[in-house]
């Protein structure tokens, strides 16, 4: 998902690269500036040993991302509601559901590196 990502410009990189059939394509699309880090994104040397080690370690980084972005959301929750303790039930069940996705995130890491 677009908002795992830190970065704006690996963000704005990816979003257009969902609507582009192929690399061309999208260097067509990005401006100047995108278009030099397309080209650094690009130059990194990712060549998996093989297809499955390349499959799974696709899979550890986008859980990775995600759960990165689950945790920066659960602060942000918790920042934006202050001081005021308990916090309030919508924020309440957000956290509730974010701890959630983590833990079986974490549940899917754990079990890949045993199995």
């Amino acid at each position: 998902k677009p908002e795992h990502f830190r970065k704006t410009e690996n963000r704005e990189v990816f979003t257009l690269w969902l609507s582009c059939s192929t690399i061309d394509e999208l260097r067509v699309m990005l401006d100047e500036s995108l278009a030099e880090h397309l080209e650094h994104l690009a130059s990194i040397d990712l060549t998996p040993n093989d297809s499955r080690s390349a499959k799974i370690s696709l899979e550890e980084v986008l859980k990775r991302m995600e759960q990165r972005h689950l945790r920066e959301t659960q602060e942000g929750l918790l920042i934006s509601e202050g001081p005021s303790y308990p916090p309030t039930r919508e924020v309440e069940e957000s956290i509730v559901s974010l701890n959630a996705r983590l833990k079986e995130l974490f549940s899917q890491n754990t079990g890949a590196k045993r199995g």
